[in-house]
């Protein structure tokens, strides 16, 4: 698959650039996060959940990474019935919400916000639904 011969050239890199500066560091972030693009390709969520939580150890504040692993979370949780399936969509709304914190006018990360409470209210999880006008009720 082509996305593999990708994962393996942005592994390469990474390594290549471990111990290499603050610019060297950017761009290893940036290889984690089109390594995790290429996973959610390959609906490979545990290793998505995994390289995000890697990249969000080093900048926890980067809103790609909490958006990706969101959705590797969302998609463990709805593969798994019961109270670990629900947890894990609930790490996914945390993730998604902090996201939009910090990248407030992203349409695919209000979207998938959206969806992921939707899915949730279907498997009875209570969420707190936030308005337009900063209110807020649960469903």
């Amino acid at each position: 698959m082509l996305t593999s011969g990708y994962m393996r050239s942005y592994d390469k890199a990474k390594t290549l650039l471990v111990g290499g500066g603050e610019d060297a560091e950017k761009l290893s972030v940036s290889c984690s996060l089109n390594m995790a693009s290429c996973m959610i390709k390959q609906s490979q969520w545990g290793r998505l959940v995994n390289t995000c939580s890697e990249v969000l150890l080093r900048c926890p504040d980067n809103y790609k990474a909490l958006y990706r692993r969101s959705i590797g979370f969302r998609a463990l949780g709805e593969a798994e019935a019961g109270a670990n399936g629900n947890a894990k969509l609930e790490m996914a709304l945390k993730d998604v919400d902090r996201a939009l914190e910090l990248s407030k006018d992203d349409d695919a990360i209000k979207r998938s916000r959206e969806e992921l409470v939707w899915n949730m209210v279907k498997r009875g999880i209570k969420v707190e639904v936030r308005m337009l006008s900063n209110s807020s009720r649960q469903w």
